[in-house]
């Protein structure tokens, strides 16, 4: 059988302040969305940009520092993987459907809060948060299934 691979990057804005869970292990988790977009050009011939929303949802330790130090509009370049879960609506009855990236590797590309000189500083590319032991996610499937998010009714 073929080897197959699941794997994204994505480098973004943040759409809104994280929002805190936690798993009935008690384990923190993080969800919150990221913006991405391309270039395009219209009937006129006029560029613009197109947007793309990212879900997102990180774990444990990443889940601590993305609580602690991301905010909306913060920069953020992302590792993770893909994966979709499905529920039946409560109301509707209808089947649905929800993909998110299971982020792994957080780097901050944002500039830190100016401090009392007036200057700035950037995160290093060392500023990477990553609790994988070698290309290990750093928490089990069973750990991703427990999570709950109170926007999906299962």
């Amino acid at each position: 059988m073929a080897r197959t691979k699941n794997r994204v990057e994505l480098i973004g804005h943040v759409g809104n302040a994280p929002s805190i869970h936690y798993t009935s292990s008690g384990d923190i988790v993080a969800s919150f969305t990221l913006a991405t977009s391309e270039p395009y050009k219209d009937s006129k011939g006029e560029w613009g940009e197109r947007p793309e929303w990212h879900n997102l949802v990180t774990f444990k330790r990443n889940a601590e520092l993305v609580r602690d130090h991301i905010k909306k509009g913060s920069r953020l370049r992302v590792e993770g993987k893909l994966r979709t879960r499905d529920w039946i609506d409560r109301e509707s009855g209808k089947k649905m459907y929800k993909t998110e990236v299971i982020v792994y590797e957080v780097m901050f590309l944002s500039p830190r809060e100016e401090n009392s000189n007036n200057t700035t500083n950037y995160e290093a590319p060392a500023a990477a948060v990553s609790t994988t032991q070698g290309n290990e996610p750093p928490y089990t499937d069973a750990e991703a299934a427990q999570y709950q998010d109170p926007e999906i009714p299962f």
